[in-house]
């Protein structure tokens, strides 16, 4: 039994250190991501839609344990806006450490080998993100291709990198006139679209 016959993502199951238990390659190595980014489309479009409709505002998102479906989507995000791979694996990875009350408790419940299903591998997290630049390039191509606008996805981006507290520390550290006007312009730009 497989999870998904996809071409690139059926590459058959492995078996539990005991050997009792089948682990879908999907859930154990990350895959389980890729079919998520590939099945849920329209889901994950629904919640860029929230973002790009709250660009100046802040948007709390979460699922029952913060790393899965969360985790796709803050990755996604913050490649977006920018960050280093490295950056996007370590915050994903933070999950584990977040959550070591609530997976104490699930632990409980679970046996031995079915545990590994609560971990945040940064293995995980690393072949998602090859995923999606090996088949789209990038966030911002992954979202086009799923439905938004390109004006959509420019609109997150910036209200991503450049909240009003960043633009204000700027126009404390300008140096020049021609510093300071510019960052007034990016503040006109703000205001512009916060009246939207």
């Amino acid at each position: 039994v497989r999870l998904t016959t996809a071409e690139g993502l059926d590459d058959g199951p492995e078996y539990s250190p005991c050997g009792n238990y089948i682990w879908f390659n999907s859930v154990r190595s990350g895959l389980v991501y890729i079919y998520m980014l590939e099945a849920h489309q329209k889901q994950i479009k629904a919640v860029f839609d929230v973002f790009k409709d709250h660009l100046y505002e802040g948007v709390l998102f979460h699922c029952s344990a913060g790393k899965d479906r969360t985790g796709i989507i803050a990755a996604l995000l913050l490649e977006l806006a920018g960050c280093y791979d490295h950056d996007i694996v370590k915050d994903y990875s933070e999950s584990y450490a977040n959550n070591h009350e609530i997976i104490e408790a699930l632990k409980e419940m679970m046996d031995e080998d079915t545990e590994n299903f609560l971990t945040s591998s940064p293995r995980y997290m690393m072949i998602f993100l090859d995923y999606l630049r090996e088949h789209y390039g990038s966030a911002k191509a992954y979202l086009y291709h799923i439905g938004m606008s390109e004006e959509d996805i420019e609109d997150i981006i910036v209200s991503q990198k450049y909240s009003i507290k960043e633009i204000l520390e700027e126009i404390n550290k300008a140096d020049d006139k021609n510093a300071f006007d510019r960052i007034i312009v990016r503040i006109n730009l703000k205001l512009t679209k916060l009246e939207k």
